[in-house]
């Protein structure tokens, strides 16, 4: 029974989280108790060891000596009297004391005495350095002149290493007298044996301390009195730093003690850790029988009697809410089995039907395939249709560019010749013959311009436009075309005029051909649905990368609605604007948005009825760069051969 297991697992993950709570509590509670404690016991030990190092130092001191030398007539011998003082008196508290360096200084700081008496023949071979006497500290216990009644004990730091030291004042201001030890191992193992405590030391400038030490260094150094540390399991070790008497750091001094506290505190929890996991096992056992004897039992009875087929008589529970639930079970597998009954039926009337539906879907799932194979057919003559249609389309505009590619040549040929007939090539000409050609001038720059647009167009379509760049004036593209539709907007009483802003670059790189086709539709299309006003090209700078080219006429404008269709092929303001029998067939816009496009830019129109349109094309700016003349390239290099250069090329191509 999957019960039984879920509730072993729970009672189990129970037990055992809160025992793992209770002990990580207590982990964290009693061990920090723990730690405090050992802190203070570190502390007290450490306090120990440097009042027992302060009594070392007083121990120099003798207040009941008269250091001045006895009266006469005590007979001294020769040299055995500095400074009024009886230097046998001295050596003898020096053995007493147990005092290594002795110095007897004079009111004028001037050594009388110094001797230096140690085992170690490197320490006894010197003496406390002349040195420290010159010293500006006002503390400096070597100095006589300075605070002759104030006593001065401590660490002094030595090239020998550190000495303990009492400096006192002689009576009536004669000088001082200092004793000392130094502090070696000798001093170190004395504080151990009367503090019986594991002492070491190391000075504060020592490069190659312990690792200990340079850690304890670094928690001294910013501010720390003490700093504790375990080793290990068994032993702590507390670290301080003691100050020479000029308030600089001298010795880090450390102690070892045995960790008895922490052992205890560490047996006792798990003690406690074993009692408590041997008593949550006993209450989970205790739950996990009452469970089964109470819940789990009855639960396994009364699921037999539902997964039964035939129906059993109820049994006895000792809970009332489990004789109600058997009884009610013992109800629903009654009616569990009734319905079964009903539901065979069922099955076996749904069988049939289900045959019968089967059937009929044969049928119909026949006439979708004859259906199917019917619509694939269709689908491949509308395929042929198309093909056939997208071929006639293109043999269309095929046709379509070589008549406008045919269709120019003569056109261009009656327009140059116009135009000599206008100039008087041919003869004087009277002002009739003049407007005459003006008409027939006008006539066929319209009609040539259809059929570029025509071709433009059958190119765009099948993608053979090639743009050109080679360096024109846009200054200069901008006026002679214009200068060239002044007759056709003259014809209609329209004013047409051209700017250029003197910010616009003198040379640019692009294509002039397709830009004069930009400007040839944008214009004509101007003067074509402008009636009366004018017509301005203008040509300036946008920005440090752009410049823009704008056609404003004064004619009858675009209605809103239909300035997002302008741009299409084929698409004309039919309704919107007044009959014009001049009206072209829809192309000379698309094919502007097309090659402006190409051109990597943009075209917009600003209209409003009865005022005007505006048509704005923004270009890249695009300029020639830097090329070495051929008299530049023979000097550097010798004479060359000049060959064509791409401008050249792209020029006879373009032709």
């Amino acid at each position: 029974m999957k019960l039984r297991r879920y509730f072993l697992i729970g009672i189990c993950g129970t037990v055992i989280g809160l025992i793992a709570l209770i002990i990580l509590a207590l982990q964290f509670i009693l061990l920090n108790n723990y730690q405090r404690l050992e802190a203070q016991d570190a502390k007290a030990n450490m306090q120990r060891v440097l009042d027992t190092f302060q009594n070392n130092i007083d121990s120099f001191k003798i207040s009941d000596t008269n250091w001045n030398a006895p009266p006469a007539p005590r007979p001294l011998a020769s040299g055995g009297e500095r400074g009024g003082v009886d230097l046998r008196l001295i050596e003898k508290i020096s053995f007493d004391t147990g005092a290594i360096v002795t110095m007897l200084i004079d009111r004028d700081n001037k050594v009388v005495f110094n001797t230096v008496s140690s085992i170690d023949s490197e320490k006894s071979t010197s003496s406390i350095p002349t040195t420290v006497l010159d010293s500006p500290q006002p503390d400096n216990p070597f100095v006589g002149s300075r605070n002759l009644q104030r006593m001065v004990k401590g660490l002094v730091t030595l090239p020998e290493g550190p000495l303990m030291m009492i400096s006192l004042p002689l009576p009536a201001g004669a000088g001082r007298i200092i004793w000392g030890r130094y502090f070696d191992e000798a001093e170190i193992q004395r504080l151990s044996d009367i503090t019986h405590l594991d002492i070491g030391a190391v000075t504060y400038d020592e490069n190659l301390a312990p690792a200990d030490f340079q850690r304890a260094k670094v928690n001294l150094t910013n501010g720390d009195d003490l700093y504790i540390e375990s080793q290990n399991d068994q032993t702590l070790s507390g670290y301080t730093l003691m100050n020479d008497v000029f308030g600089e750091p001298s010795i880090i001094l450390r102690i070892q003690i045995p960790r008895t506290i922490y052992q205890v505190g560490q047996s006792g929890l798990v003690n406690f850790a074993l009692v408590l996991t041997l008593s949550m096992i006993g209450i989970g056992a205790a739950a996990y029988l009452l469970l089964e004897h109470v819940i789990l039992s009855p639960l396994t009875t009364l699921t037999a009697n539902l997964n039964s087929t035939q129906p059993r008589s109820v049994p006895a529970y000792n809970i009332d809410e489990f004789n109600k639930i058997a009884t009610g079970f013992q109800t629903l597998n009654t009616s569990r089995l009734a319905v079964e009954s009903k539901l065979q039926e069922a099955n076996d009337k749904l069988e049939s039907r289900v045959t019968e539906r089967t059937s009929e879907l044969f049928t119909i799932n026949a006439n979708l395939q004859q259906q199917l194979d019917t619509n694939k057919q269709v689908q491949s003559n509308l395929v042929d249709a198309r093909d056939k249609a997208l071929e006639a389309l293109q043999v269309r505009s095929q046709l379509l560019a070589n008549v406008s590619h045919d269709a120019r040549t003569p056109l261009t040929i009656i327009g140059l010749n116009t135009e000599m007939l206008q100039r008087g090539k041919h003869g004087d000409l009277n002002a009739k013959q003049v407007e005459v050609l003006d008409r027939i001038l006008i006539a066929s720059r319209q009609i040539l311009n259809f059929m570029t647009n025509m071709l433009g167009q059958s190119q765009l379509v099948n993608s053979k436009i090639q743009l050109v760049k080679v360096v024109f004036e846009p200054k200069l593209l901008v006026e002679d075309l214009v200068s060239m539709l002044i007759p056709l907007a003259d014809s209609k009483g329209i004013a047409l005029r051209s700017e250029v802003d003197l910010a616009l670059p003198l040379n640019l790189m692009g294509d002039p051909e397709r830009l004069k086709q930009i400007i040839t539709n944008l214009c004509e299309n101007a003067l074509k649905f402008t009636k009366e006003g004018e017509v301005v090209v203008k040509a300036l700078r946008k920005d440090q990368y752009n410049w823009v080219i704008h056609v404003k006429d004064t004619g009858c404008g675009i209605p809103l609605e239909a300035q997002t269709r302008i741009f299409e092929a084929y698409w004309q303001l039919e309704n919107e604007l007044p009959p014009n029998p001049s009206r072209g067939i829809g192309l000379g816009l698309s094919i502007v948005r097309q090659i402006v496009q190409l051109m990597n830019g943009t075209i917009s129109v600003d209209s409003e009825l009865g005022r005007g349109t505006t048509f704005t094309v923004t270009l890249p700016i695009e300029i020639e760069p830097v090329r070495l003349t051929p008299e530049t390239v023979e000097k550097i290099t010798g004479p060359v051969t000049r060959l064509p250069n791409n401008t050249d090329l792209e020029s006879t191509q373009t032709h």
